[in-house]
């Protein structure tokens, strides 16, 4: 017999069989649901896990556990995942701006200011540029797919009591007067949901809680088409202050804002605790990247100059050298228009549909500026007003992929070959190098024959 650390005893042929069975496969990690199809015909059904061996270990209930090497897949198609707590970005003291980005909305000339000590934030703009409208505010946001919540911390910044607002917002994109609710306050006047559920029209708040001042916190939430506008005294005790249902894109830029009036241009937003929690499931990310190789990553723009591109993927920081990339979407691009985007030919397709040749030079704080031989340096919002862009042709042509890995979010990743790592796919991109995918990221596996055969 064996004793048991938390007491009783087994026989030592059945503890020998449990330990067999648990220890010797060396799968590591959760398993996901799938369907197996190999090479030789057969598909197998049931809960997959990876082995560092290079194999899906499958295991089907009532049936034996069946270990398939990668080099004997044709294709595997995984069932729905499992849910995960919320992503949660943050904008931590003392680690810089990234991934969030910030930029100036409207006609204000003079540059937004971001400055941080000993752990809170300060958002404002510098004394002397009087041409502030009602509708000009400095934006400090993140991308936010689909469902999700916005949380801050406000700060009275000084006991001068004026007009200018500070507070959080969903936009359709960094666009003058594009669509957006947004949850403003003022010590002057209070606050409430500002909307504007057409572009081009002024933001209307239907009704103003006059003892909506900072300091609070400040909570704004997507449910759909719904929007909840929340305030709390400590951060954890919310009371509702207003809900409206507007018809908003998927794909919204969430962050916080603040205006500057002319009478008072030294105002600034003092915050902390500003954090964006993702709800639903990120499928169909926006902005898309396709490399030369023909892989698709969607991912957060950081920036893009003469030389390098770089973007957060799967929550990590990655950079690529420019003549690998061939294009970029930041948003769904209909089939008749995507026919314009061609390799070779850099320029910027609009949401007009005219596609305006030109050199991309940059992409930053919502926008891409084009040097065309026609118009000269043009400045697009993207969302908004550029749909895509195309960089050029590749230096080099990629070498072949032996898989397709399509993830969750809507990336398609080309594999020259696939290995498995503490859980984890490491999948070896023809031209951008390894990549870690974790398990329940991964929608589909397939031979790039096999796929183009049946696409």
């Amino acid at each position: 017999m064996v004793a048991l650390p938390f007491g009783g005893s087994v026989p030592v042929r059945l503890w020998l069989v449990l330990w067999l069975a648990f220890a010797s496969t060396g799968a590591i990690g959760h398993g996901a649901p799938a369907k197996v199809f190999s090479r030789d015909g057969v598909v197998r059904e049931g809960e997959v896990r990876l082995l560092p061996t290079g194999a899906l270990e499958v295991r089907a209930p009532g049936a034996v556990t069946t270990a398939i090497p990668f080099a004997q897949l044709d294709r595997v198609v995984f069932g729905a995942a499992a849910p995960r707590p919320s992503p949660t970005v943050e904008l931590r003291a003392g680690q810089g701006i990234a991934p969030w980005q910030l930029a100036n909305v409207g006609s204000s000339v003079t540059p937004a200011m971001l400055g941080e000590a000993q752990g809170v934030w300060t958002l404002g703009t510098a004394p002397g540029d009087s041409r502030h409208g009602s509708d000009d505010f400095h934006f400090l946001h993140h991308p936010l797919v689909g469902d999700g919540e916005l949380v801050v911390h406000l700060l009275r910044y000084s006991d001068k009591v004026d007009y200018s607002r500070s507070g959080i917002g969903f936009f359709e994109s960094v666009a003058a007067r594009s669509r957006h609710v947004r949850l403003l306050v003022s010590l002057r006047k209070g606050g409430g949901l500002s909307i504007a559920s057409k572009a081009g029209k002024p933001a209307r708040t239907r009704h103003t809680v006059k003892t909506l001042v900072p300091p609070v916190w400040l909570k704004l939430e997507r449910r759909g088409d719904e929007f909840v506008g929340s305030r709390s005294a400590d951060g954890r005790a919310w009371e509702i202050v207003e809900t409206a249902t507007v018809e908003l894109p998927k794909n919204l830029l969430a962050g916080l804002l603040t205006t500057v009036t002319k009478s008072s241009p030294e105002y600034a937003a003092r915050f902390d605790h500003l954090r964006l929690a993702q709800r639903t499931a990120v499928e169909g990310v926006y902005p898309q990247i396709t490399l030369g190789s023909g892989s698709v990553l969607a991912g957060a723009i950081e920036s893009l100059d003469g030389t390098r591109l770089a973007l957060r993927f799967g929550g990590a920081a990655r950079s690529f050298s420019r003549v690998n990339v061939s294009s970029v979407a930041f948003d769904w691009v209909r089939p008749d228009l995507a026919a314009r985007l061609r390799p070779g030919r850099p320029g910027v397709l609009l949401t007009t549909g005219d596609f305006v040749d030109g050199e991309v030079r940059s992409l930053a704080a919502g926008r891409v500026a084009v040097n065309s031989v026609l118009f000269g340096r043009r400045d697009y919002v993207f969302p908004g007003e550029a749909l895509a862009v195309t960089l050029g042709k590749p230096a080099t042509p990629p070498p072949p992929a032996e898989f397709t890995v399509r993830l969750r979010d809507g990336s398609r990743l080309l594999a020259r070959a696939l290995a498995a790592r503490d859980g984890h796919f490491v999948i070896a991109e023809p031209t951008a190098g390894s990549f870690t995918v974790a398990l329940d990221e991964v929608a589909e596996i397939y031979r790039t024959a096999l796929g183009e055969a049946v696409r």
